[in-house]
């Protein structure tokens, strides 16, 4: 469980008052679209219903951690995301980076890490698919140090780095998917779909 100083700036955000202004506003620029609308939300407020927040898995690596977290939104949908953690000069801790989104997922047909990364110091988070085999996940970085995670029932693998942020470099990266013996069950590349390698 991440410790209490570090959920604090997670919890703060997730409870602030349901905003979602920008959202409304792209959508109005496109109306009649009814498919995806990218826009930048740097406002936007879950507005989460505080009794549905669940810590489900924390990393932590030279004072830089990573958790997964699940909620229900204001609006009623359920929700999942990933937030880095990083401590200031005067050690209090703020939100370096984060992902989330709905809770939904989708078919695939091989042991995959659905990775994504980001934040600064970079943080690299994932949720495992197409297996109930998985135990561990293994990612091999340009420097050729691993990075491993055990994969529990939540399907996450977090993992802290001491990178500064996401280059070009990171994006050659290689994942290992693994079951419970060490034995592989894919490898493919770090941002890359399914494909084998």
């Amino acid at each position: 469980m991440a410790p209490v100083e570090v959920q604090r700036p997670i919890l703060e955000w997730l409870l602030r008052p349901l905003d979602r202004s920008e959202r409304d506003a792209a959508m109005a620029q496109l109306a009649g679209n009814r498919g995806w609308v990218a826009y930048t939300a740097r406002r936007q407020a879950e507005g989460a219903d505080p009794e549905t927040i669940r810590f489900v898995k924390h990393r932590e690596r030279d004072a830089h951690h990573v958790c997964a977290v699940t909620w229900i939104d204001g609006e009623g949908l359920h929700k999942e995301g990933v937030f880095s953690i990083v401590p200031d000069p005067s050690g209090a801790y703020s939100i370096a980076g984060s992902h989330y989104g709905g809770a939904a997922s989708f078919p695939v047909h091989r042991p995959w890490l659905n990775a994504g990364g980001g934040g600064h110091p970079l943080y690299i988070r994932g949720r495992v698919m197409g297996t109930t085999q998985t135990a561990g996940v293994r990612v091999t970085l340009p420097d050729g140090i691993p990075l491993e995670d055990s994969v529990d029932e939540s399907g996450w693998a977090l993992f802290p780095t001491a990178y500064p942020r996401l280059d070009d470099s990171i994006r050659s990266g290689i994942v290992e998917v693994l079951d419970a013996s060490g034995a592989l069950l894919n490898r493919h590349r770090l941002f890359g779909n399914s494909e084998p390698v």
